[in-house]
């Protein structure tokens, strides 16, 4: 890994809200599925363990959570360029 489990939390905390269950994939071995309720997943680390859970499907949440995303012409600057921010506000105005 690049960089530490430690570092890619604190820099993914930055921009979501983690709470209670939430996964942080750091890499996907080879041949992996999509998991699905009932699955069992293992993890071990030399040295310290093994850790065993299933998987199990839990309700949906009954807010949004997390920073929800925005569309003004700020965003799009920063996202597409200035230029193409103005080209894109030009195209939607002309439709």
């Amino acid at each position: 890994m690049l960089f530490g489990i430690d570092y890619l939390l604190a820099d993914l905390s930055r921009y979501i809200t983690f709470v209670a269950g939430d996964i942080v994939l750091t890499g996907t071995p080879a041949n992996s599925r999509p998991m699905q309720p009932g699955d069992h997943v293992e993890v071990e680390v030399t040295g310290v363990g093994r850790l065993s859970n299933q998987v199990v499907e839990g309700p949906s949440p009954r807010h949004e959570v997390g920073h929800q995303p925005t569309d003004s012409m700020g965003v799009r600057v920063v996202a597409l360029g200035p230029a193409d921010a103005l080209r894109a506000q030009e195209t939607e105005t002309a439709s």
